[in-house]
């Protein structure tokens, strides 16, 4: 009886240590999951915020990287337990109500970790064990910490959060535009928005020429350069008229210049037997080129710049071909934000929108002169001054070009301060086009077994007629699209099942892409993307992380 009574003695003073030491393991691991969400700083260093919500302003992002800097060397130090377990507790359940808003919004990264994109449903995965263990791992009262001991670990950890927040400040406050220099060097921090100035061009060497995919021949010889975006109504013309010069003159050559985002092959408009010659514009950066862009080149010095370049786009008082009078009878519509789609829109149709504009900095915005990439964009109105922790509003004025396309550019507003980043102001339509898959990603974990897994897109029709699917082709034999004998009627949708077959025992990501063909004269087809990720148990391991800024 007694070693029984020892035994149970031993275990239950063993319970409290052991729980000791994997609380301590526990704030090890948390705090270095902290200190590596610091990274936001490295990002908040090469881009502007997003500037989308209070979550997301500069200020905002950077007290939440001062504040996981904090909290990462106070779990680090040990001091406070029970504090710091309840202050932990209460961050990573609210990161975990921050981050199923995202995955629920389908963002593709959650941003805790700047420039490391990881996917809003695996770091949900991870805030919400760290919560689960933290509340079954709670910490033991232990004995108090020496005084000199507990005074080393405050300085340490003291100098520390200062020597963090010292880094991140001055990562933080160096941001600068990026610039194209005239030795063809980007100047300042990737991922920045690169601002094409042709009219500094002029008698010197094209400075963009190192990232086109024809250097060598744009090198020798005269040419006459068109730069161009895929989706742009202006450049498909332009380069149509490009083209017919080509085919009649051959004493000029030509060239036509892709500019990035390209596009798919079938959607270029470039001919296919074109003479001209044809290129593009290296993805590395995110450049802004005011399109279609013409220029006359000699041995890659620019002798002239054409086309639409950086002209004002008033014109006798009329803006994008409209007075005054007829502006002011649009409607205004209200973007939520930066970005704005306005969905099924007709050709020639004409809209006013509103953008929100925020200044989160300390000091003054002032405004430099508005651009837009496309000709069927232009500012109506945008302050002149936004103060320190103001807000205003802008206006674009949008007329729908003729043809039918998905319409995706943006209006770049500079800064007059080339320290201060330009705000971006993103339009989106479908223009002419009343067909829309949702989702247009489609994602499947495989079971183990092999078995079928299903899911679906729905055939929304925005138009005033009804549309049928007529069949589906697959780009891989495992996944396929069953069309039901329905149609969509205006304003109405039809859902449409997509069965992925695994082979069994897979144990890498497969992707295939759905073409769901139409009765619809304007869009004869549509294209989903499916995704298919292995099961955790044919893989052998939980999946890859994978997938921009905050939480």
């Amino acid at each position: 009886m007694t070693s029984l009574n020892d035994a149970i003695d031993s275990e239950v003073e063993s319970r409290p240590l052991r729980r000791g030491w994997a609380f301590s393991v526990l704030r090890w691991v948390i705090g270095a999951v902290l200190l590596a969400a610091a990274l936001k700083a490295v990002e908040l260093s090469t881009r502007p915020a997003p500037d989308l919500d209070l979550l997301s302003y500069r200020w905002s992002l950077t007290a939440v990287v001062l504040f996981e800097i904090a909290l990462g060397a106070w779990l680090l130090s040990g001091l406070a337990r029970r504090l710091v377990w309840l202050v932990t507790l209460g961050c990573f359940g609210f990161f975990s109500v921050v981050t199923l808003g995202k995955a629920l919004a389908g963002e593709p990264s959650c941003g805790c970790f700047g420039v490391v994109q990881v996917n809003p449903w695996h770091t949900l995965v991870l805030d919400l064990s760290i919560v689960v263990a933290l509340l079954v791992l709670r910490p033991r009262l232990s004995a108090p910490v020496p005084a000199p001991a507990r005074r080393w670990r405050v300085a340490l950890g003291g100098a520390a959060v200062l020597a963090g927040w010292a880094c991140s400040l001055a990562f933080i406050s160096r941001f600068e535009p990026a610039q194209l220099g005239a030795d063809g060097q980007v100047i300042g921090p990737p991922g920045q928005v690169v601002l094409l100035e042709p009219d500094r061009w002029l008698g010197r060497p094209l400075p963009l020429l190192k990232y086109t995919s024809v250097d060598k021949q744009l090198r020798e010889g005269d040419w006459r350069v068109v730069l161009y975006h895929h989706d742009c109504p202006h450049c498909r013309q332009r380069i149509g008229e490009y083209d017919r010069q080509a085919r009649t003159d051959r004493s000029v050559r030509f060239a036509l210049l892709a500019m990035p985002p390209y596009g798919r092959p079938e959607d270029s408009p470039v001919p296919k037997d074109t003479t001209c010659l044809t290129g593009r514009v290296a993805d590395t950066h995110d450049w802004f080129a005011v399109t279609p862009l013409e220029l006359r080149l000699s041995a890659g010095k620019v002798l002239e710049v054409g086309g639409r370049g950086r002209r004002q786009q008033s014109v006798g008082g009329l803006v994008l071909g409209l007075s005054q009078v007829e502006i002011a009878q649009l409607p205004i519509v209200k973007a939520g934000a930066q970005r704005h789609s306005l969905g099924f829109v007709k050709p020639q149709s004409r809209y006013v929108i509103e953008y929100p504009l925020g200044n989160p900095a300390s000091q003054s915005w002032r405004a430099g002169e508005a651009l837009s990439e496309c000709q069927c964009m232009a500012v109506l109105k945008s302050p002149r001054e936004i103060p320190a922790g103001g807000t205003a509003t802008a206006q674009v004025l949008f007329v729908a070009p003729d043809e039918r396309l998905h319409y995706r550019k943006r209006v770049l507003l500079p800064s007059a301060d080339p320290r201060q980043p330009p705000v971006e102001l993103w339009l989106e339509a479908q223009v002419g086009l009343p067909l829309e898959l949702q989702p247009q990603l489609v994602e499947l974990t495989a079971g183990g077994d092999g078995l079928e897994q299903q899911g679906q897109v729905r055939l929304v029709n925005h138009g005033d007629k009804p549309v049928r699917p007529l069949y589906a082709t697959s780009g891989s034999n495992w996944c396929i699209a069953r069309i039901p004998a329905l149609s969509a009627p205006p304003g109405g949708s039809v859902a449409i099942p997509i069965v992925a077959r695994p082979a069994a025992g897979a144990t890498s990501a497969q992707s295939a892409t759905i073409r769901i063909h139409t009765d619809c004269a304007d869009q004869p087809f549509l294209e989903a993307l499916v995704s298919l990720q292995p099961s955790q148990t044919a893989a052998g391991a939980g999946p890859a992380l994978a997938g921009p800024i905050a939480r």
